[in-house]
């Protein structure tokens, strides 16, 4: 197991990779430990890496992310609301609790109780949810009031519309099907057909090491037909919209964190036109030069 040093460490590697891609914001979820100890470790690190960087660090706790060997649901489960979510809570890092909600994982029922519960201790809920299948996850996550639903790749339109009514996010994460060798079909028309507000993320994990929004959203420009200005929408004003943070907007504007990125071409679309390199020439992060 990595000490804290070697976490923070290692993480600071990867936000300054990042950085160089543009990030001025990035949730850090935990998930990786499924103990205790090692999840609270976890969250200690992204507040340590808050302090040390200039992006802007918001936590997440994902205890549920999967079942530990040695453990059956019931035991682990158990462990979740009567261990773990009482220490997070009187740790005060995570602003979210998150759930992997998804067949083979947790369930409905499951991910319902953990984030009733997570309300109780003042943790608001982001969800894993329809990966792989359409589990009903995403209308699960609008019936809680989740700030965003991530993956949502198989959910219905039924369970989209519901979203868009109760305010939760759709947040895409094409990178994972796309180094994974899967189909590259997201909704991303009938979404804005609808008007229905969609976020991009990147899922940096051990299946998928991208740490660039720009090359996400190149590959939903050039292999979906994602217009390249809403891309960038997807990439900044809505997801900054479930921050809960009212300096930090994706816009540029009076009053609000100076966070900004030049481009190396005079045309927006050269966003996402570059994959390999970064588009940016400068990035300025809280009116910073990083």
């Amino acid at each position: 197991l990595l000490s804290l040093d070697d976490m923070v460490l290692t993480g600071q590697s990867r936000l300054y990779e990042a950085a160089k891609y543009g990030t001025c914001a990035m949730e850090i979820k935990s998930g990786y430990g499924l103990d205790t100890d090692t999840e609270l470790r976890l969250l200690e690190a992204a507040q340590v890496l808050s302090k040390k960087s200039e992006i802007s660090i918001f936590p997440t706790w994902l205890g549920a992310h999967d079942f530990p060997h040695g453990k059956d649901r019931a035991q682990y489960i158990d462990e979740l609301l009567n261990d773990q979510l009482p220490k997070v809570a009187d740790q005060g890092i995570a602003k979210w609790c998150d759930v992997f909600c998804e067949e083979g994982w947790y369930d409905i029922g499951e991910t319902e109780s953990i984030v009733n519960h997570a309300k109780e201790f003042g943790l608001e809920s982001r969800l894993h949810v329809d990966e792989f299948v359409d589990s009903d996850g995403l209308a699960l996550a609008a019936q809680l009031g989740s700030v965003s639903a991530d993956h949502v790749a198989k959910s219905n339109s039924d369970s989209r519309q519901k979203a868009s009514d109760a305010g939760t996010m759709q947040t895409f994460l094409p990178g994972t099907p796309y180094v994974l060798g899967n189909p590259l079909n997201l909704p991303f028309e009938e979404c804005i057909e609808n008007n229905w507000a969609f976020s991009l993320a990147t899922d940096f994990n051990p299946n998928c090491r991208i740490l660039s929004l720009p090359l996400v959203a190149n590959i939903c420009c050039t292999r979906m037909g994602l217009d390249p200005l809403a891309a960038l929408i997807a990439s900044t004003i809505n997801p900054a919209t479930t921050l809960g943070d009212k300096t930090i907007t994706g816009r540029i504007s009076e009053g609000v964190s100076a966070n900004l990125n030049i481009l190396w071409s005079a045309n927006v679309d050269g966003w996402c036109q570059t994959p390999g390199e970064s588009p940016f020439t400068q990035s300025i992060i809280s009116g910073n030069i990083v």
